[in-house]
C-alpha cells in the first residue's frame, strides 16, 4: 500500500460503508498500524476520502481529505432556517467550509482517540 506512491487514499465499501462506526473504527486501526510508523506518524501521504467530518479527520494524520457534504447540504433549503438563515446557496457553502476548516487533522494516529471526540492536540 505505501510502497512506490507518495500519497495513499482511504476509502469506505462494503462491509465498512459507515464512516465513523465501530467497525469502521477498527479497521482504520488496522490500517493505520501498516500506514504509520512506530510513533504514528504517516510513512505516506494520507488522502481521506469522504472524511471531512471533524470527528473522523481529526483523530486521523490526513494530508489531505474530501467530501460531497458542502454541495449536498448548501443546496438543502429546509436545514436553513431562522432569523439568520443565509439568503443564497453559495454563502451556505462558505458557512459550512468555514466550519469544516476550524478543525485541524491530527499529526499522528493513535488508537486511543477512537472514543474522543475531540482534537486536543490542538491545546498542546
Amino acid at each position: 500500500m505505501c510502497g512506490p506512491f507518495p500519497r495513499v487514499a482511504l476509502g469506505s465499501s462494503g462491509a465498512f460503508s459507515r464512516i465513523g462506526g465501530r467497525k469502521w473504527w477498527r479497521r482504520m486501526a488496522e490500517i493505520m498500524a501498516v500506514a504509520c510508523d512506530s510513533t504514528g506518524r504517516p510513512r505516506k501521504k494520507l488522502h481521506g476520502l469522504r472524511m471531512l467530518d471533524p470527528g473522523v479527520f481529526s483523530k486521523l494524520p490526513l494530508a489531505s481529505a474530501d467530501s460531497c457534504n458542502v454541495a449536498r447540504n448548501a443546496g438543502i433549503d429546509s436545514r436553513w432556517r431562522g432569523t439568520y438563515a443565509p439568503t443564497s446557496r453559495y454563502v451556505r457553502a462558505l458557512i459550512l467550509m468555514d466550519r469544516i476548516e476550524t478543525h485541524a487533522s491530527s499529526a499522528y494516529w493513535s488508537e486511543s482517540v477512537i472514543d474522543d471526540y475531540q482534537n486536543m492536540e490542538l491545546f498542546g
